[in-house]
């Protein structure tokens, strides 16, 4: 996955974040219908190296993205706008 990818993910379905920045986190909502798109821009070898989880919420999933982001080597402030937004 790429910077690129995510960015148009998170634009083109509307992504709600939220950056927590004292962790460097970002926690992306995804819901229930657009799991299966997220999924198709993870490269299937992000599970031989790293388990991503997710936290089931009503409607979504939440997705911590700091360590899926580490894996693909990209940084977060390259793949979310995190001026301005809430966060610890």
């Amino acid at each position: 996955m790429k910077a690129e990818q995510l960015k148009k993910f998170v634009t083109d379905n509307n992504i709600e974040y939220h950056y927590r920045p004292k962790k460097g986190e970002v926690w992306m909502m995804v819901y229930y219908n657009q799991v299966a798109e997220f999924h198709k821009i993870l490269d299937p070898s992000i599970y031989d190296e790293i388990t991503p989880y997710c936290f089931m919420q009503d409607g979504y999933f939440f997705f911590p993205m700091l360590e899926i982001c580490q894996y693909y080597g990209l940084v977060i402030e390259d793949c979310f706008d995190t001026s301005g937004k809430d966060g610890n």
